[in-house]
């Protein structure tokens, strides 16, 4: 922004002089992004021909410019999105542009199988805040509404199976099916305590569970 012109009441931070000549006026567009009412760092303020920013720990970001007649503000972070989704308008002082983030959430579900069949009443133990589930007639498991950006790790159990793979883990960035097949232990003869049991496979195998 450029003025000129007299300054009797002080508009240019002295009065009663006058100056033709142009005096730059700086202009900020400045704010904070929050998700959940708490602050959002790292997220990516692109301001096209303005510039870059990224918000730091207190979720604020800052723009200093000059003889700017207008702006088009954007925020992005991967598993985010944000209201409003963007801020624009002409720059003629102080401008504050807040914004508003909601993280995305996914499902993480699959289906278990014995010889090609759906196998009901299988736990489902998800890692850390996840819980557990269990397997309904059709085989199937849900677990819903994680957060973007959860590390997962899922086991299986039930009493004269096997699961192929043993287990599944990743890094949630989308909906995931995490798919499981059970084998029979085909027990012929048995030795079971309190606190474990074995059996002798057809197989010639032995296969136990329990407390060690």
């Amino acid at each position: 922004m450029k003025c000129w012109g007299s300054s009797f009441f002080g508009q240019l931070g002295f009065s009663g002089s006058y100056s033709s000549v142009p005096v730059d006026i700086v202009v900020t567009i400045s704010g904070t992004v929050t998700a959940a009412g708490s602050p959002l760092s790292g997220v990516s303020i692109d301001g096209g021909s303005l510039g870059t920013r990224t918000t730091d720990s207190e979720g604020r970001y800052a723009y200093i410019l000059v003889s700017t007649p207008s702006y088009t503000i954007t925020p992005s972070k991967a598993g985010y999105s944000f209201s409003p989704t963007s801020s624009s308008g002409a720059l003629t002082g102080q401008v504050t542009a807040d914004f508003a983030a909601t993280i995305h959430t996914y499902t993480l579900s699959g289906t278990v199988t014995v010889d090609g069949n759906p196998l009901s009443n299988v736990t489902v133990t998800g890692s850390g805040a996840l819980g557990s589930r269990t397997t309904n007639s059709s085989g199937q498991y849900s677990f819903s509404s994680i957060p973007y950006g959860t590390s997962y790790l899922l086991t299986l159990s039930k009493m004269g199976y096997s699961f192929s793979p043993m287990s599944a883990s990743g890094t949630l960035s989308g909906d995931t099916t995490a798919d499981f097949a059970a084998s029979r232990y085909d027990g012929v003869s048995a030795i079971s305590s309190s606190i474990h049991s074995c059996v002798l496979t057809t197989r010639g195998g032995v296969k136990c569970w329990g407390f060690n």
